[in-house]
């Protein structure tokens, strides 16, 4: 299925606050390892935490192939005991690599926040500056980061150079529309079509934070069969706020299905035998949270589906 993104997003590592974009007091409420984010999935890196358990899963966040950006800011009312963190990322057969060894890294807009080199006993390995103290209180990261085309990302939390970690949190990354939101069609037949047209989706993504997912459903841009519709059709729903969502509707398509009236295969046929099918472009839309921050923008994404007149022009066996 064709596929496209047509709005870039940021991806954040996030130890979050709404106080000061990169400066927090010293607090006395609790302590975090910090939370990451994107635009629109928050997740606080617990570490097995007993309080959080939901949290302790490897969590599923969009990615689309490394077109994204993360970054560091703090937590609000806790104390972030996270002073340096190691990043690595995981190739499709399994191997773990820093992402300064694959050529990824971060901006420089802050040169203060340097990549480091750890010792951990014999082993030493790139990591990089999450903090700065100031007085009674520190100011964060500020530069951007970018994960690239990897399935997953492993984060490895420090409290001070020379030490070793207090834990690690993998994150799994999701590279493509269709794999954060699967889609079929709702009514356990083999294809969609347009009377009725019934959809079922799930998303793998975790943490959803978003105040509103759309899923629009229209004819490609430019389709020869746009004729047979009414002009600029569409139709919009809502997905719920796990990015899940089903319904069904009548889509209006002239006589476009008139070609399959009368039309038959062979019973014997392998495999079902489709009419009348042409493709729709499946849209969804996504807002970013309502604490991001104020540079994220509304991502769209979409893909293609074929619907058909019918999903199976078969004959009926003979009966024995």
């Amino acid at each position: 299925m064709k596929k496209f993104l047509k709005f870039p997003f940021l991806i954040l590592v996030s130890l979050y606050t709404p106080i000061h974009a990169h400066s927090n007091p010293l607090q006395t409420q609790g302590f975090t390892h910090g939370t990451f984010a994107n635009c629109y999935q928050q997740y606080i890196i617990g570490h097995d935490d007993p309080l959080h358990p939901e949290n302790n899963d490897n969590p599923n966040f969009l990615n689309l192939g490394g077109t994204v950006q993360f970054f560091f800011t703090s937590l609000q009312s806790y104390t972030l005991t996270t002073g340096y963190m190691r990043i690595e990322v995981q190739d499709a057969i399994g191997n773990w690599a820093d992402i300064t060894t694959v050529g990824l890294g971060q901006s420089l807009a802050d040169t203060d926040y340097q990549w480091v080199t750890n010792t951990d006993g014999g082993e030493t390995y790139p990591v990089i500056k999450i903090k700065n103290q100031n007085g009674s209180s520190y100011d964060i990261n500020p530069n951007f980061f970018t994960l690239g085309n990897y399935k997953s990302v492993r984060l490895s939390t420090l409290g001070a150079i020379n030490t070793t970690p207090t834990g690690s949190t993998k994150i799994n990354l999701v590279n493509s529309v269709e794999e954060a939101f699967v889609m079929n069609p709702d009514d356990g037949a083999n294809c969609y079509t347009f009377t009725p047209f019934s959809y079922n989706v799930n998303s793998i993504l975790d943490n959803l934070c978003s105040p509103d997912i759309d899923i629009k459903f229209q004819l490609p841009s430019g389709s020869m069969n746009a004729g047979f519709f009414p002009p600029g059709w569409s139709v919009s729903k809502q997905l719920d706020n796990d990015g899940d969502g089903s319904d069904f509707f009548n889509t209006p398509n002239g006589t476009w299905c008139d070609q399959c009236i009368g039309v038959t295969a062979p019973y014997n046929a392998p495999n079902p035998v489709p009419c009348g099918c042409l493709n729709f472009e499946v849209v969804i839309s996504i807002e970013p949270c309502n604490n991001a921050p104020t540079d994220c923008e509304p991502l769209e994404m979409s893909f293609q589906i074929e619907v058909c007149c019918s999903c199976d022009v078969r004959e009926t066996p003979p009966n024995d």
